[in-house]
């Protein structure tokens, strides 16, 4: 799209290399993994398609693209209708239609196949209305304070206003020259601005995917834009106004993907196991767990462990903490302040709801989806819990497997059993023990 906006294959490839280092762009790829971020070049084919004027491929694309994830379903209905609208093509007015048939579809089945009323991302736009359509309505009727939440939207770590200005200025603010295409692209990044997730509007998470396409479009516009207005110059400014735009964009590019990406990269690999380690240890849990039993498992241990018909991020499913549909479980992902249940309640739920392994780890590289508070009195309450017993430790990670031998199990960690009153007392004390292990 780039070569056939501007002629020119340098700047062709200049364009596309500043869209890879858009920090929002590279930095999503470590976030774990989200099926919408498949859908990014699915919906940029689209786009090529809507701009050279080709129903068919079209057609394919926004199928695979809307394939991806429930939200794509706005992006294909708002790229048609600019395809329509802007671009005169009458055979998208069918893409209009399915992109609208395809919400009514997804807001009805997605909540069906969850056994809930309505989605539970909904409740993340409850100031504006309680349904889809009354979302819609709080927002057009309330325009003002809408307008003020799309311009000054904060993030979690991002001061008010930050969070457009880090999408527009590794492109150079070039998009801004092609306000049509923005304009069509506004509902989705509504969706990012007007919610009340603040993570939403941070760099590294998936939610950027469905409005950067738009910006790139944008930007490839908005500097066949700029070339025009430098083929009205005299021949000598010619080459130099060409030279100071390309400069201004790779400036931009160059300061974006310095400044902002290696941050976001830290954040998300600071909490990773050394890969000796994760290597010992994934090794350790494949010699004791067969690959068809249910495991819980802390959040960083469970991709390895991850393919398997029942697999749980502890302390799921004895308490569900951010699991399922509910609006509760969205919250927790949010807040993060899971209070553990009573012990007692704790060891019923393992016998109801038993899995056939626990692992547990004392130095976790991440305690999410629980606070450390939490994690450990939760901790305490399964290796106090005598239907599962321990049957391996190595380094600081213990193995439970349900109706092993409790006592045997708890002289792997050298608990005595001499005062059984004191049996909490001495698996914390060994707890605390494992936490010292490898240091």
């Amino acid at each position: 799209m780039a070569l056939r906006h501007t002629q020119k294959d340098w700047l062709a490839a200049v364009i596309a290399i500043g869209y890879l280092l858009h920090p929002a762009l590279f930095t999503m790829l470590l976030f774990d993994f989200h099926p919408v971020l498949l859908s990014i070049p699915f919906v940029l084919w689209a786009m090529d398609a809507a701009d050279e004027g080709k129903p068919k491929v079209f057609a394919v694309a926004a199928i695979f693209a809307l394939a991806c994830k429930e939200e794509v379903s706005l992006v294909i209905l708002m790229l048609s209708a600019y395809a329509a609208v802007v671009r005169k093509q009458k055979w998208a007015w069918w893409g209009v239609v399915g992109g609208l048939c395809w919400i009514a579809v997804v807001l009805r089945l997605m909540p069906f196949f969850a056994g809930v009323e309505h989605s539970a991302y909904l409740a993340l736009y409850s100031r504006w209305g309680k349904t889809p359509l009354g979302i819609v309505w709080g927002i057009l009727t309330r325009p003002l304070e809408a307008l003020r939440e799309l311009v000054l939207c904060q993030g979690h770590a991002t001061a008010p206003g930050v969070y457009p200005l880090l999408l527009l200025f590794p492109f150079a603010f070039f998009p801004l020259l092609a306000p049509e295409i923005l304009l069509f692209g506004l509902p989705n990044y509504a969706l990012i601005a007007l919610n009340e997730r603040v993570t939403f509007r941070e760099l590294g998470y998936q939610y950027a995917s469905t409005i950067l396409p738009w910006l790139a479009v944008a930007s490839v516009v908005g500097w066949k834009r700029l070339l025009q207005v430098g083929d009205e110059l005299p021949k000598p400014l010619h080459l130099r106004w060409q030279v100071l735009l390309a400069l201004t964009w790779c400036i931009c590019v160059v300061f974006s993907a310095y400044r902002y990406g290696p941050p976001v990269v830290q954040r998300f690999t600071s909490d990773m196991l050394p890969p000796k380690e994760a290597k010992v240890i994934v090794e350790f849990l494949n010699r004791h767990i067969p690959p068809d039993a249910s495991v819980t498992a802390p959040t960083s241990l469970v991709p390895p462990l991850a393919h398997r018909k029942r697999i749980y991020m502890f302390p799921n499913p004895f308490q569900q903490v951010a699991f399922g549909p509910s609006v509760e479980a969205l919250k927790q992902q949010i807040e993060m302040r899971a209070k553990p249940i009573p012990v007692d309640e704790f060891h019923k739920r393992m016998r109801e709801q038993p899995v056939d392994f626990i692992v547990l780890k004392a130095r976790p590289s991440s305690y999410w989806p629980l606070g450390v508070d939490a994690h450990e009195t939760l901790v305490l309450h399964t290796l106090t819990c005598p239907d599962y017993g321990i049957i391996a430790v190595q380094g600081d990670v213990v193995i439970l497997k349900h109706k092993a031998d409790f006592l045997k199990g708890l002289q792997l960690l050298g608990v005595s059993m001499k005062r059984q009153k004191q049996l909490r007392d001495e698996i914390r004390a060994a707890w605390e023990r494992l936490k010292s292990v490898g240091r």
